[in-house]
């Protein structure tokens, strides 16, 4: 069976699969040194915030006109329903997706459309009209931006670009997620394939997922449009946990 199209919408980072740097030595990948995924952190912290209630309503009010599309004009920006926690956020999201009659799977990361099939493939509808097409991925955004209004994540929770951000994310996949992968799913990964915590500053390039990175693991589990693809997603999630990145505790 064909594979349909469908649209994710992903939260917080986008994860870069580009090239490799220096190598480093994986550190923590043992299992009995592994945590529990809610109870991993980072050698560094981000300082947590402390806003206003108006600050946080100023600071949504600009999110929400600055990330509106652009074909969308003037349409009204909808009020908050509810905050949410960034763990929660996923499922959220997908609900408010089927209310607007979007059929929508939670990830770890966001959610992406469609169905599982027979096959493990994500989607039922095989329409590759383009202007049928554009229609759907209009839809879908202008869902998205809605939903994403009406539940924005906790304001103590959204992290900002920074160095240590990016030195949290460079901690997690090296030392959690990469073993969390290998001892859950039996692949290995390339180690040669870690850059440099430096090179990966300088210009976020790794080849985390690519298939030249892995071996002894089908490519099915990076695609969390399969069902294999979710059960990688589900035990070891390609964000770290909330509490880590915002610093909370």
């Amino acid at each position: 069976m064909e594979k349909a199209i469908t649209f994710s919408l992903l939260l917080s980072v986008s994860i870069i699969l580009g090239g490799c740097g220096q190598s480093l030595p994986a550190q923590n990948s043992s299992p009995q040194s592994l945590p529990a995924y809610e109870h991993w952190r980072a050698s560094v912290k981000n300082e947590p915030k402390h806003l206003s209630e108006s600050e946080v309503t100023q600071l949504r009010l600009e999110r929400a006109k600055r990330e509106k599309p652009d074909w969308l004009g003037d349409a009204k920006i909808p009020e908050v329903v509810r905050e949410v926690d960034r763990d929660e956020q996923p499922k959220v999201l997908a609900k408010c997706l089927a209310d607007q009659g979007i059929e929508a799977r939670p990830t770890s990361s966001g959610v992406i459309t469609g169905k599982l099939d027979d096959n493990g493939t994500s989607g039922s509808e095989q329409n590759t009209d383009p202007a049928a097409l554009e229609m759907k991925r209009k839809r879908f955004q202008a869902a998205s931006w809605e939903c994403l209004v009406k539940y924005p994540v906790i304001e103590s929770q959204v992290v900002d670009d920074s160095a240590i951000s990016d030195q949290i994310y460079y901690e997690y996949y090296r030392d959690w997620w990469i073993p969390c992968v290998e001892q859950n799913f039996g692949g290995k990964y390339d180690r040669s394939q870690i850059p440099s915590l430096e090179s990966y500053l300088n210009d976020h390039e790794w080849n985390l997922q690519g298939s030249e990175s892995w071996k002894d693991i089908s490519g099915d589990y990076f695609d969390p449009g399969t069902s294999k693809g979710m059960k990688l997603d589900q035990t070891c999630p390609i964000l770290p946990p909330a509490a880590a990145l915002s610093g909370e505790n």
